[in-house]
């Protein structure tokens, strides 16, 4: 046999949930404004940290860009002394050295040979294949006495076209004019001659 005693009236019974939709309606009407408030606020204080920042970051691009624009000027004047210098160091590798050049006159030239003419001309001159480069030519002329003037002449090209693989070097070697001397006081041996040498030319780099 079962027995069962209600001891609290009906009307006074209550939910067995501790807290009920109501009151649930009610937190929810507070927490929620009051989340979106909150979220508003920390969206408003990092705009306001990035627009210091930005602000900060500004102010020190231009105190640098005066700094930058020097810092350009010099790299421009560097670069300008650079391709100076270049072009000063193309002058010294790409010339003749004169001393050195008659050193080797002296040396070709046999005592029976009186120069009238020593000609070093040099041009700068444009190529499609090479780019500039310095074009050099010495020009010898004068006159070789008795009958080993042949000789003598020849003596001359075959010198400086032994000496063509030294530095500088000399690309070809010619006697463009051999001829009797024809002046009133000359002998019959006398002969008027040219020797012409052609230096390999000297490319800027």
């Amino acid at each position: 046999m079962n027995l069962r005693a209600d001891l609290i009236l009906e009307e006074e019974q209550r939910s067995a949930s501790v807290i009920n939709l109501k009151s649930l309606i009610r937190i929810a009407t507070i927490l929620v404004p009051l989340c979106i408030v909150i979220i508003v606020a920390m969206a408003i204080v990092g705009l306001i940290s990035i627009s210091g920042r930005v602000t900060t970051l500004n102010s020190e691009w231009e105190a640098l860009k005066p700094k930058k624009e020097i810092a350009l000027r010099l790299k421009t004047d560097v670069n300008i002394n650079l391709d100076i210098l270049k072009e000063i160091e193309n002058w010294q590798t790409t010339r003749i050295n004169s001393y050195e050049l008659l050193l080797e006159v002296m040396k070709a030239v046999r005592p029976k040979i009186v120069l009238s003419n020593l000609n070093l001309t040099q041009q700068l001159i444009n190529k499609t294949d090479t780019g500039i480069g310095r074009y050099t030519t010495l020009s010898l002329k004068g006159t070789a006495y008795t009958s080993s003037a042949q000789d003598d002449v020849n003596a001359v090209k075959e010198y400086f076209s032994a000496v063509s693989t030294n530095e500088p070097k000399i690309s070809d070697v010619a006697i463009p004019l051999y001829e009797q001397d024809k002046s009133k006081e000359a002998e019959k041996t006398d002969r008027v001659f040219e020797v012409r040498v052609e230096y390999a030319p000297g490319i800027f780099k």
